[in-house]
């Protein structure tokens, strides 16, 4: 680093601003204004040597602190490079373990898939026995079920013949009454009979009702256990394809035949309401 040097004072220039003592006095006052020249002058010499004095000395300290924050710098960076060198050895380290430790997961995947495989097999194994259980202890139920839904048909069948001849005998009432307004007795016991034959139809299709009911809740019950119990096992087989066939059908004719009770009920209903009309026609004629 060059040093830098400072400007000083020039004893040659200062000897000019030495006042000359032996002046006469005649000449002083003259040369007042002369004087008063050179003092500002000199004054403002003085003021721009300090400034220039302190500006060096201001740039020198700016420069050695300058040097101090480069040092700094470099030495941070070596610093940097060092840490850089550790990582880079920490990271082949770790890439090393990364490709053993993969290794050892691929065989423990193997593992693991081979004893999967194997509960796998167990598992279908065991499945299969459950679809034999199931299909040979529902076998005789559904059976049984298809024989009992059979005999409620036939007797539904029956009871809605019965009632098709009750409707064409109410017909028959019905036309009659409104043919012959004088036969008003007769006319009366027929409905009455009607309404004896109707009240028997109702006293039927309530028992039937009634057995069909406690009928169709022991076997939906007994339908509901046999598909939780299917629900619960996965897989298939013609067994018990065959079982879920039964079901359905069983679904069907259980809702036929409530069908039907339900029309059954209707139809009584409108003949009686029939029976009415006609009973209070004759009344009032």
């Amino acid at each position: 680093m060059s040093e830098r040097k400072e400007p000083g004072l020039d004893p040659a220039g200062l000897e000019s601003l030495v006042v000359d003592t032996d002046t006469r006095p005649g000449d002083r006052m003259p040369q007042r204004g002369n004087e008063a020249g050179r003092s500002g002058g000199n004054l403002l010499v003085t003021t721009l040597l300090l400034l220039l004095a302190a500006g060096g000395g201001y740039l020198g300290f700016a420069q050695v602190e300058q040097q101090e924050r480069l040092n700094g710098l470099q030495s941070d960076l070596a610093q940097a490079q060092a840490r850089v060198e550790t990582l880079e050895g920490l990271l082949e380290v770790t890439s090393d373990s990364a490709e053993q430790s993969g290794q050892t997961l691929l065989q423990r995947q193997q593992e693991m898939d081979a004893r999967a495989k194997e509960r796998f097999t167990h598992f279908d194994a065991e499945i299969a026995k459950l679809w034999t259980i199931a299909y040979q202890r529902n076998k005789p139920q559904l059976e049984q079920q298809v024989e009992q839904l059979k005999k409620l048909s036939d007797r539904m069948q029956e009871a809605e013949t019965a009632l098709a001849g009750v409707r064409q005998d109410a017909d028959k009432a019905a036309d009659a009454l409104a043919q012959v307004g004088t036969l008003k007795a007769e006319q009366q016991a027929q409905g009455k009979a009607l309404q004896a034959r109707l009240a028997a139809a109702e006293k039927q299709l309530g028992t039937l009702e009634q057995g069909l009911q406690r009928e169709s809740e022991g076997r939906l019950k007994v339908q509901k256990q046999l598909t939780e119990q299917l629900a619960g096992v996965s897989g298939g087989s013609d067994a018990t394809a065959a079982l879920a066939q039964r079901i359905r059908q069983n679904e069907q004719a259980i809702a036929a035949i409530d069908g039907t009770r339900r029309q059954l009920s209707q139809d009584l209903l409108r003949i009686r309401q029939q029976l009415n009309n006609l009973q209070l026609r004759v009344e009032q004629g």
